[in-house]
């Protein structure tokens, strides 16, 4: 799929005043769906660049799965939760809205299913981070973001 990032900026502003503005505005759900797949789509190259440049640095090696504690390892969460909602957001609000997929069908719970892990790998993250963090007996080194 190809990005055009000229129309990105007024993509936003649709979207943003979408919600309360929904009753003047004339897009369909094709042009919902558009929008959602677009920001995704960037997301997800993102999230990719992210976590090249973080595996690159071995900041995953020391600071997730390593002993060293950083309190910036919390910033890591966000962009997963993030990607979550917007997963539902495509799946209810794109693929539903157009037809695409029926729902409540095979489909929507399989795509449901990966938002839902990823939310559940974030969890997953936070209590591993807490943990190292907060036990009481804590071998993590204290270090500074980087």
């Amino acid at each position: 799929m190809w990005i055009n990032l000229n129309s990105f900026p007024q993509d936003i502003v649709k979207f943003s005043q979408f919600s309360a503005l929904r009753h003047f505005i004339h897009g369909g759900a094709g042009e919902t769906f558009t929008f959602l797949t677009r920001m995704l789509s960037i997301e997800v190259l993102i999230a990719l660049f992210g976590i090249v440049a973080l595996t690159s640095v071995g900041y995953l090696g020391r600071f997730i799965n390593g002993t060293e504690a950083s309190a910036g390892s919390y910033a890591l969460v966000c962009p997963g939760v993030a990607m979550s909602v917007l997963g539902h957001f495509w799946i209810n609000k794109g693929l539903v809205a157009t037809g695409m997929i029926a729902k409540f069908g095979a489909a929507y719970w399989v795509l449901s299913a990966l938002a839902l892990g990823l939310q559940f790998a974030m969890i997953a993250l936070v209590l591993i981070l807490a943990r190292k963090h907060f036990a009481k007996n804590s071998a993590a080194e204290l270090a500074p973001a980087e």
